[in-house]
């Protein structure tokens, strides 16, 4: 299995962008009362890579 150290650093740089992304996101949910505590999915595919960053509930 890859690790994130197996990529360049153009993904890894990308993952910490949308890693605050997804962070925020999730946060956003929570502000709107869209879901309880910390339930809820949040992510995003990375444009440099065939990969996801998911924010687990």
């Amino acid at each position: 299995m890859a690790t994130l150290a197996d990529y360049g650093p153009e993904v890894r740089a990308e993952v910490k962008q949308v890693r605050e992304i997804v962070a925020t996101l999730h946060d956003q949910l929570i502000k709107w009362n869209l879901v309880v505590w910390t339930a809820g999915n949040v992510s995003q595919r990375l444009k440099t890579a065939d990969l996801f960053v998911i924010k687990p509930s």
